[in-house]
């Protein structure tokens, strides 16, 4: 169940069509990340429990500004306690684009 999810930039210019490539078609539900409380999980998936709190990124460009959202387990982590629902919507974001940035300069 979605409880947080950020609108960047690009969220905006794909709504109004300007993003430099094409993305999805519209109308969409855009949304690339996410945190909540995982729902329901598939029976192969041993990282997240129901119930637990997460962030996760979406796959592709969409779903995260519905109530619902599917993310795979490899691209869901669990939300630290002391972080609210909206921190926990950006972390995915800034922590990769941080290693990134230090990984491979």
């Amino acid at each position: 169940m979605v409880k947080a999810a950020p609108i960047y930039p690009w969220d905006v210019k794909i709504r109004k069509n300007q993003y430099a490539r094409p993305v999805e078609k519209l109308p969409a539900i855009l949304g690339q990340e996410v945190s909540g409380y995982v729902i329901m999980k598939g029976q192969n998936v041993r990282n997240v429990n129901v119930g637990d709190r997460v962030f996760a990124k979406l796959p592709r460009w969409e779903g995260g500004y519905a109530q619902l959202a599917l993310a795979n387990y490899n691209d869901t982590y669990h939300l630290p306690k002391h972080f609210s629902f909206e921190q926990g919507a950006i972390t995915y974001h800034l922590y990769f684009g941080a290693w990134r940035g230090l990984i491979y300069k």
